[in-house]
């Protein structure tokens, strides 16, 4: 809802918003205030995505004591522009040893505003959004570096 989010800024307030995790439960962002947050925001054709999927337990491991979420919104599935089945989710936890990490079934009509005035800006994939225990974003980038991953996150502890 737009009235408890603003437009996606450095500093805004992060709009809320519900999605179902690889458990079929509901997952939603403002259960995890105090966390740190980071939105991997991927496609399952998307091959950088692939990779950066490898590393998202590794992260939930090292930094879910210090109340760091690392979270994957699948947009679309092995298909552009079709959101992920379950199958395809279950695929992906599966495939990159996923145990802890939620990763959530999005879609492109859940996630984007094509006005640009709500939603999530998202150009490319992967795309990471960092929010801070505030609920506020503090840093976003295209594709993945786990070095600077890494770093991003340190920054919002």
């Amino acid at each position: 809802a737009a009235a408890d989010c603003q437009h996606i800024n450095v500093g805004d307030k992060a709009c809320n918003f519900r999605l179902l995790d690889q458990n079929e439960e509901i997952w939603e962002l403002h259960d995890h205030l105090g966390d740190v947050i980071v939105l991997d925001f991927s496609t399952g054709w998307c091959g950088p995505c692939q990779i950066a999927g490898h590393h998202t337990q590794t992260l939930q491991d090292d930094y879910q004591s210090q109340g760091v979420q690392i979270v994957t919104v699948l947009i679309d599935g092995l298909t552009g522009g079709v959101a992920p089945t379950p199958e395809e989710i279950t695929e992906w936890v599966t495939s990159h040893n996923i145990t802890t990490a939620p990763i959530l079934q999005g879609s492109r009509d859940k996630m984007f505003d094509p006005s640009g005035i709500q939603g999530y800006i998202i150009g490319a994939y992967p795309t990471y959004v960092y929010i801070g225990r505030d609920m506020k974003f503090y840093k976003a980038h295209v594709g993945y570096s786990d070095e600077y991953a890494r770093q991003t996150i340190e920054e919002g502890l």
